[in-house]
Formats: C-alpha cells, structure tokens, sequence
C-alpha cells in the first residue's frame, strides 16, 4: 500500500503509452483515484469508527488494491487511437483501496505502538 503514491505519480504515463490517452486525458483519469478516496473516506471512517472490525478491513482492503492491480494489468493493450476506458476502473478501485489504508492501518498504529514511540511510527508508515 505504500507504493500507491509512487504508482499514481507514474500512472498518468502508463495510461498514456498503454492504453492511448493523451496526456491531459490521462490527468484527468489519475483524478479519478484521488477523488473516491475523498468521496469514500469519510463513511468509511464513520463505519470503522462505529463498528471495528480492523482486521477484517484491512484485509479486504488489501484485496481491493489487488484487484485493482489486476484490472490495470490484464486490461488490453490499445491498438492505434481508441482510448481504453475500462482501464479507469482500477483507478476507481485503487481509491477506494487506498480509503480502508487510511481509515484502518493509519487508525491501527495507537492501538498497536506504545506513546512513546508513536511519532516514530507514525514516520515509519
């Protein structure tokens, strides 16, 4: 989950090469993680915060970043100009992916680390 900042600061040039967008499309479908992450946080927090269940969400959480990985990974190459829109949908889902990583393993560190070490591993995640 770490590397989801990495992937999407080289996703926009991915999506250009593979998959036939040009660069200001490819921007704007980068948004597209970035905004169901806003958008899903905040129930998502509130359903964490009211029901618990960390440990099942964080590995549901890890599954949604998998198969969001997957989708970019098999979706089809482009052949000539037709943009490939499908690809999108792991974007989507890598937001969403990337919610449960914030509202759950963020959320975790005070119940797992002592006080006194809790600035170190805030730093570490």
């Amino acid at each position: 989950m770490s590397l989801w900042i990495p992937f999407l600061d080289n996703v926009n040039r991915l999506f250009q090469k593979r998959f036939c967008y040009t660069q200001i499309t490819a921007g704007r479908v980068v948004t597209i993680a970035y905004l169901t992450t806003t958008i899903t946080s905040i129930p998502l927090g509130l359903f964490v915060d009211k029901f618990g269940h960390r440990r099942m969400l964080s590995i549901v959480g890890l599954f949604i970043f998998l198969l969001a990985q997957f989708i970019i990974l098999v979706y089809p190459q482009c052949n000539g100009e037709d943009i490939m829109g499908g690809a999108a949908a792991g974007l989507y889902l890598e937001g969403i992916g990337y919610s449960f990583y914030a509202n759950v393993m963020v959320a975790s560190i005070p119940l797992v680390v002592r006080m006194k070490f809790l600035g170190t591993a805030f730093g570490i995640m």
